[in-house]
């Protein structure tokens, strides 16, 4: 029986496999996006051609960003020369990432739109409508 490691239950090491795309955490949340991004492009971009840096504002995606690479070898290269290097005051944590990003989906030609809100490709559960019965005002009543 396989064991997994509190790491893998998180998502953070377990993928499909070898992807352009990597998922790196643990980054210093207390810099600003717009200094981490310029900073996460220039690491990153000395294993190869980095297609886009992507890094979130809310408060759940905070300290986490997305790395497109163009071939999917420099990805790995990055993936196992950064993973535990000290980034900002912390090491960072590398994996590949769980899904294509659009940008490399759009470049190699199978980049599926999705609507707002869906995940995994999938639509979003419509909302629930909820009806009210008014009772009509009986005749010669003012409403």
């Amino acid at each position: 029986m396989a064991t997994t490691t509190s790491r893998q239950r998180q998502g953070a090491a377990t993928t499909g496999g070898i992807n352009n795309t990597l998922y790196v955490n643990n980054l210093n949340d207390k810099i600003k996006l717009d200094d981490l991004k310029p900073l996460l492009f220039e690491l990153f971009a000395s294993f190869g051609p980095v297609l886009a840096v992507y890094a979130g504002k809310g408060q759940s995606r905070r300290g986490q960003a997305f790395i497109a690479f163009r071939e999917a070898s420099n990805a790995a290269l990055a993936m196992k020369t950064l993973n535990g290097f000290p980034f900002l005051d912390k090491p960072l944590r590398v994996a590949f990432a769980r899904t294509k990003s659009d940008v490399v989906a759009r470049a190699d030609g199978t980049f599926k739109p999705r609507r707002r809100g869906a995940k995994n490709g999938q639509a979003p559960k419509p909302k629930r409508r909820v009806t009210v019965n008014v009772p009509k005002a009986a005749e010669g009543e003012e409403a």
